[in-house]
């Protein structure tokens, strides 16, 4: 509801108030013109003053009685005086008999235009009584068939003009009505708006247009902005908007004020009444008047201070746990690279033959160690890639070379599957140090996770290089497909190896796409296919075998 509306009061019909207007005026006329007789009898002592008096003592006494009793009926008032009327004219004053039919006719449409009910009845029946009474009148003065006439002429013209008077109240009380049912629905129209408007969990509030004074705010935003109604009402947008805000919130204010946008939607600050800052999300728009000019703007404002406070708290988390995970990592890093130097070392500079035990150890110092340098590797990945920091190189890669160090490397950690290596050399365009890793994980996944046979398939298609990983397991669900690539998800590893941390596929996709290639599986004819693409290195000698999974001509098998 707009402040200078006020909510709709029923109102009592016209023809009602008419009504005892109607009662209370012919009432006091009555009286006075009794008094006024009375009081000339008193000086006169004229007789025929006192019969006179009896018609408006009857029609005074008679609306007095209705006033009180607060039921004023014009008609019944009417009726009384009528009757009280033919009889004084009828049998005491004769000679006024011309100028009270004059009366009487004049009654009857008073009377038409007050009844209510069953009209046709009170035409018919007042039109019959007072060509009666005109009749009854003229008795003795003229012949039969003049009577009849003198008769008959104003109950016709009463007729007709009582007609044409019940037909305008029924078009006046159709209008009233159409008015009434109007005014009623649009005062349930502004009340539901009103509560609506006071209600709402979101603050609301009308601004007028142009200087941006507050014109009226809900309880809730009363509650944003910690002001009363009152104080907020003497204020205008500006007054409590934040300083660093205000320039972008009356650029705003003034493009939908001047109609270039239908609405805005902004974030803002707000300076509350204790000095707080809060935050709002700020949905504007411009209301018009009934002639389409600029009446006002209307404002929702949902706040967002705890949401704000909420994403802050998360992102320093996120944050805080990447710097954690980096700082771990480089923490780690550094006395693994130490661990793995000295192992190799101590394999290559053995004094005297080493027994196989001591060989075994050295190994497996050397495997766990390359292990735990993969995993500080994704990890360190894993935390760039959410922050944006991380980068890779363009230079051409062997793809084949790369793949046969990493099975090489692999196949210390495994002594159950073998890896088969199909086609020659493949150059693509990326970093060589993270084609290896994806490589590294993609494989490594494959021996964990899938079956007891694996196949690396090196093939070139337009100007994609692609490495198929293919294994022999069940494969996985479709609807889990997309589910392998995320963070920290895991299956069951293949006996003899260790779990993963559910990173190596998330991490070789991210490096995958960062190198413009990408990273999908697929399952084709009982196989698990990892499929990498990576962009072909610019006029480079491919010279190679295009080979499938399954059957390669002249493939070369690498024990794993």
């Amino acid at each position: 509801m707009l402040p200078y509306q006020t909510p709709y009061t029923p109102q009592p019909r016209a023809v009602d108030r008419l009504d005892e207007l109607i009662v209370r005026i012919a009432t006091s006329i009555a009286a006075l013109f009794c008094v006024t007789l009375l009081l000339s009898w008193v000086f006169t002592q004229d007789s025929s003053l006192l019969v006179r008096a009896v018609n408006p003592a009857v029609v005074a006494a008679v609306g007095a009685v209705m006033l009180v009793r607060g039921e004023p009926r014009a008609i019944v008032q009417l009726i009384v005086g009528a009757a009280t009327f033919v009889i004084h004219v009828g049998f005491i004053d004769v000679t006024a008999r011309s100028g009270g039919l004059f009366g009487l006719l004049s009654m009857g449409i008073v009377g038409a235009l007050l009844v209510e009910r069953r009209r046709v009845a009170y035409l018919a029946g007042t039109g019959v009584a007072l060509a009666a009474v005109a009749y009854w009148w003229n008795v003795g003065d003229s012949a039969p068939a003049t009577r009849a006439s003198e008769a008959v002429s104003p109950a016709l013209a009463y007729l007709l003009t009582a007609t044409l008077v019940i037909c305008l109240r029924v078009g006046l009380e159709r209008e009233s009505a159409a008015h009434r049912d109007a005014a009623a629905a649009l005062s349930a129209s502004e009340d539901r708006f009103r509560r609506a408007f006071e209600v709402a969990a979101a603050g609301v509030a009308l601004v007028s247009i142009p200087d941006g004074r507050f014109l009226q705010v809900n309880q809730a935003g009363c509650d944003l902005l910690g002001y009363t109604e009152t104080e907020l009402l003497g204020m205008n947008v500006q007054d409590v908007t934040h300083p660093d805000d205000r320039e972008e919130s009356l650029k705003r204010f003034r493009m939908v004020a001047l109609g270039e946008h239908a609405s805005s939607r902004i974030t803002v600050r707000y300076v509350r009444s204790d000095g707080t800052t809060a935050r709002a999300l700020i949905s504007a728009a411009l209301v018009k008047d009934s002639d389409g000019r600029p009446s006002h703007m209307v404002a929702h404002a949902v706040d967002t201070t705890e949401l704000h406070a909420t994403q802050q708290r998360l992102t320093d988390l996120v944050n805080s746990k990447d710097q954690l995970i980096s700082s771990v990592s480089h923490e780690i890093r550094t006395p693994l690279t130490a661990v793995l130097g000295y192992a190799e070392l101590l394999r290559e500079r053995w004094a005297g033959p080493p027994t196989a035990e001591q060989v075994e150890m050295i190994d497996d110092i050397v495997a766990q160690a390359t292990a735990l340098a993969n995993i500080v590797d994704d990890l360190l990945v894993a935390a760039r890639a959410e922050t944006g920091q991380l980068h890779v190189s363009r230079e051409a890669v062997d793809l084949r070379a790369e793949v046969a160090a990493v099975v090489e490397n692999l196949g210390r950690q495994s002594h159950t599957a073998h890896i088969r290596l199909c086609g020659s050399g493949v150059y693509a365009l990326g970093d060589p140090a993270r084609v290896r890793q994806i490589l590294r994980n993609v494989i490594s996944n494959a021996l964990r996770y899938g079956g007891d046979a694996v196949q690396v398939v090196l093939s070139v298609h337009s100007d994609q290089c692609c490495v198929v990983v293919a294994d022999n397991g069940t494969g996985i669900p479709e609807d889990q497909r997309e589910l392998v690539f995320a963070a920290y998800e895991r299956a069951d590893p293949a006996k003899g190896l260790t779990p993963a941390i559910g990173l190596g596929l998330t991490v070789a996709r991210a490096l995958a796409r960062l190198m413009d290639g990408d990273l999908v599986y697929k399952y084709e004819n009982g196989q698990s296919l990892f499929d990498l693409s990576l962009p072909l290195a610019p006029g480079a000698d491919i010279g190679m075998e295009h080979a499938a999974p399954g059957s390669v001509p002249g493939s070369r098998e690498a024990p794993a």
